[in-house]
């Protein structure tokens, strides 16, 4: 079965140790469709990860995606990737503390159409049999870009879903 995941908002995520702030791991590359592709994947599915990925931060990301045998869809936007902490306490208790997406990022530098044929894959290639759209939004894209991004033919199909 041929899988998409969409991921908007990649992260690099850190677990801290409080209260001396003590890193208890090496920031791994992150964020729901990454997370969601690499689940596919190791379900043997044939999965491309498509959204947005800043481009100085590309690297660790690339080794993840390749790494999981995952299709590299990502358009690479300027920029850093955001840095998500959870903060460890001496109770146990947990803090999860996640930085905005793509803070530079103009809107419309990054249109929905771009974002749908990164979905859908390349040219003349079929498209994935279903695409799982997760995540948070940056601030540059317009809040209807998943409504955006689901064929009108599929919401007929799916009725009423309230």
């Amino acid at each position: 079965m041929r899988c998409a995941a969409l991921c908007l908002s990649p992260a690099f995520d850190e677990t801290v140790r409080m209260p001396d702030g003590v890193p208890a791991s090496e920031p791994q590359a992150g964020g729901k469709g990454l997370n969601v592709a690499r689940l596919l994947a190791a379900r043997g599915e044939e999965v491309a990860l498509a959204g947005l990925l800043g481009a100085a931060d590309a690297g660790p990301f690339e080794a993840a995606v390749r790494g999981a045998g995952i299709r590299d869809a990502m358009l690479r936007v300027p920029g850093p990737v955001r840095r998500n902490v959870c903060l460890v306490f001496p109770d146990g208790r947990e803090e999860k503390r996640n930085a905005p997406a793509f803070p530079g990022l103009a809107p419309g530098a990054v249109s929905v159409d771009a974002i749908a044929r990164a979905l859908l894959g390349p040219d003349g290639a079929p498209p994935p049999d279903f695409a799982v759209l997760t995540g948070s939004l940056p601030a540059a894209l317009p809040p209807s870009v998943y409504a955006a991004l689901v064929p009108r033919e599929a919401v007929e199909a799916w009725g009423p879903l309230f």
